[in-house]
């Protein structure tokens, strides 16, 4: 578990320091501070996963469970936790409690939609052929969207955003430095320790586009709901293309 922590705070940290020098903002303390709020907060969503299980003991009703609800769980109240503590105007940059109200559905909906099927074809070219079971589809259906969407593209885009601000208009949003170290932790996390057919490489790609989409879709609409959504959408959908023959 140590080589774990170890290792997504360095997927996490390294893309942080390169948007640092990159944008010129390391010799700013506010782009610091906020910097390491932004680390602070993976840090803890990421002991939350990991340390959660190991300190709580297994209820009976979930001892058979296979998944890990309770570190999920556990990263779903450390990053509300975090959530409540932000500036008011941050945490309308997060988008948490926002209804989506993007200014028009029609790109929002054929964004959604490729995101879907692009995971849902990549996910069946990769198969394994595992089979899906009831935990697994609830699981899916749930915690991953409520979990990484709520800390990715809401509380950690936030305090990015505080750091670096959104100086780039880049296909109908406002981006900065700030999305580098999102979408490159998202990828790499999935890449470390849930690689399809042992293979890190496709599955940094695959949630590396997965992780930009849904931060475009969190933009474009205010709210990291439609991003929830699809995320949920998309996993539910994948594992019964991943449990396809092979």
């Amino acid at each position: 578990m140590q080589k774990q922590l170890l290792y997504l705070l360095l997927a996490i940290g390294i893309p942080i320091l390169i948007a640092l020098v990159c944008s010129g903002g390391a010799r700013q303390l506010r782009t610091w501070g906020f910097s390491l709020a932004a680390f602070a907060a993976v840090a803890a969503n990421i002991a939350a996963v990991l340390i959660a299980p190991r300190l709580l003991p297994k209820m009976a009703a979930l001892g058979s469970l296979k998944w890990n609800w309770t570190g999920k769980a556990a990263a779903i109240t450390v990053t509300l936790l975090i959530y409540a503590c932000l500036p008011r105007e941050l945490r309308k940059e997060a988008g948490i409690l926002s209804l989506p109200k993007p200014p028009e559905w029609k790109s929002v909906g054929a964004v959604s939609a490729g995101l879907v099927i692009f995971l849902w074809v990549a996910t069946y070219v990769f198969r394994e052929g595992r089979p899906v079971t009831p935990e697994t589809l609830w699981y899916q259906a749930t915690m991953p969207g409520l979990d990484e969407e709520a800390m990715f593209r809401g509380v950690l885009l936030a305090l990015l955003v505080a750091a670096f601000a959104k100086p780039w208009h880049v296909a109908g949003i406002r981006v900065g430095w700030g999305a580098l170290p999102i979408v490159a932790f998202f990828g790499i996390a999935h890449g470390l320790f849930v690689g399809v057919n042992g293979d890190a490489l496709q599955t940094i790609i695959v949630t590396g586009v997965m992780g930009a989409g849904l931060l475009w879709l969190k933009e474009r609409t205010s709210s990291i709901w439609i991003a929830v959504l699809v995320h949920n959408l998309a996993n539910v959908g994948g594992q019964f293309a991943n449990a396809a023959p092979l």
